[in-house]
């Protein structure tokens, strides 16, 4: 799993792509497993979850922040997660009300920020 969110912060999504359709995986725990590198580009997971049937996911414990959710908030529309675990996320204020001001564009229905802000 770590070499494919390796190649995902580098723009390379087919390979985790088919992982997560040769696995029938549609909930996906990344519980403090997001390398510096993706944190950095949290865009690029979004992106990559685009066209798999994954619809919950866990990035809880992982240093997220406010640029990070912003970044994972801009691709989420066209995905079909409607769960998203962020708590204990290190998100602000800031980022969970501009994350929220894009939930209308998704298919979200529950969302974790617990032990944030």
């Amino acid at each position: 799993l770590n070499e494919l969110l390796n190649q995902v912060s580098q723009g390379n999504y087919s390979e985790f792509r088919n992982w997560l359709s040769d696995c029938n995986i549609n909930t996906l725990s990344l519980r403090a497993k997001i390398p510096e590198q993706l944190r950095q580009n949290l865009w690029h997971l979004s992106t990559a979850l685009q066209g798999t049937q994954v619809t919950s996911l866990d990035l809880s414990c992982n240093t997220i922040g406010n640029e990070g959710i912003r970044d994972f908030a801009s691709q989420l529309k066209n995905s079909l997660l409607n769960s998203i675990d962020f708590s204990h996320a290190h998100i602000g204020d800031d980022g969970i009300r501009d994350f929220s001001a894009q939930l209308k564009e998704t298919q979200l229905q529950s969302i974790d920020f617990q032990g944030n802000a």
